[in-house]
């Protein structure tokens, strides 16, 4: 027979992996600002001083191979992720050191699966964002509705690959990188809160690894389904281009266009679906009674040592219980 304190380590561990999955979501959302926002950039105007427009026409509005490397000064996309990093450092300290201590005051504790939902209504909002700028991007692109197959665009030339960028500043996706930033201030922060609380202390490590494991598969996950949507919403794998209009002729008509937008809006509606599956889950495995609201992090070990010394002592003296009446 087993230790009964292996049992009930085990059956915590079972309660934290339903939890890391209904947190998928959530990390497919996250991790678009290294791969699909960045990508989404790099067709926006970087150079504020290019006034280079082109008007062109059929199938020549992909990007395409430059044997000359930038010249001119320009925003670099992969920069606006600091947004994400610079409402992270002012809005964590503010929330831990001043807001969750107001509210504590007040008897107003914000419970961790509070602020793990608030944090996905959050992502939900930041893609739902940048799903919106894509659009006006599209329409600043393909900007002549009775010359459909005719793109308006700058010639970007960043490295060796010459873009095709919409006449849209860059500066636009602030919005949505700030909002990845304020989510993760919430979920990310009050998730590895969960995951160190939750763990029984023989498993404290492994708990935390499988934590970054399933941020991982996340990542993955939102890699795959860019891949599932190939032939529906992306189509051609030239240098990353997103404005692609398939099959466009002398007549002006085209068979399909990428929609980088409609990817974006999957993903909110796919992410506002997991805040509410994650919800369900937490009241089913009444995670509000093993969790306790915690004011500053240094508290923490106190809080989780202390509460589940209590739980053990009472699951092992309701067990204790047990066999004294079977053995009567």
């Amino acid at each position: 027979s087993f230790h009964e304190t292996a049992v009930e380590d085990v059956k915590q561990l079972l309660k934290i992996l339903c939890v890391f999955l209904t947190l998928l979501p959530y990390w497919m959302v996250y991790f678009q600002m290294q791969t699909t926002f960045e990508l989404q950039g790099l067709h926006m105007k970087l150079d504020i001083s290019n006034v280079e427009k082109y008007k062109i026409c059929h199938d020549m509005n992909s990007s395409s191979y430059s044997p000359e490397s930038t010249k001119k000064s320009t925003l670099v996309a992969a920069w606006f992720s600091l947004f994400d990093v610079v409402f992270l450092i002012i809005l964590l300290p503010l929330f831990d050191r001043v807001i969750y201590p107001y509210l504590k005051k007040r008897d107003m504790h914000v419970g961790i699966v509070c602020r793990i939902s608030v944090g996905m209504m959050f992502a939900t909002i930041a893609v739902l964002v940048a799903g919106i700028v894509e659009l006006f991007r599209l329409r600043a692109v393909w900007k002549f509705p009775n010359e459909k197959c005719c793109s308006y665009t700058i010639n970007q030339t960043i490295g060796h690959t010459v873009y095709r960028a919409a006449d849209m500043s860059v500066f636009w996706q602030i919005p949505q990188y700030a909002l990845i930033g304020i989510s993760e201030v919430f979920t990310s922060v009050a998730a590895l809160e969960f995951a160190y609380q939750m763990a029984p202390k023989s498993m404290k490590g492994i708990i935390m690894g499988f934590f970054y494991l399933f941020t991982g598969i996340g990542s993955l996950l939102g890699t795959g389904t860019m891949f599932a949507f190939k032939d529906t919403w992306f189509f051609q794998e030239d240098f990353g281009n997103i404005n692609c209009r398939m099959g466009c002729n002398t007549t002006g008509t085209f068979n399909k266009a990428c929609h980088l937008d409609y990817y974006f809006f999957f993903l909110a509606v796919l992410e506002f679906t997991g805040m509410f599956v994650f919800i369900i889950v937490a009241k089913i495995l009444k995670l509000s009674q093993h969790l306790v609201p915690v004011t500053k992090t240094s508290t923490l070990d106190n809080v989780t040592e202390k509460s589940f010394t209590n739980g053990r002592r009472g699951n092992v003296s309701r067990s204790a219980s047990r066999r004294v009446n079977s053995e009567d």
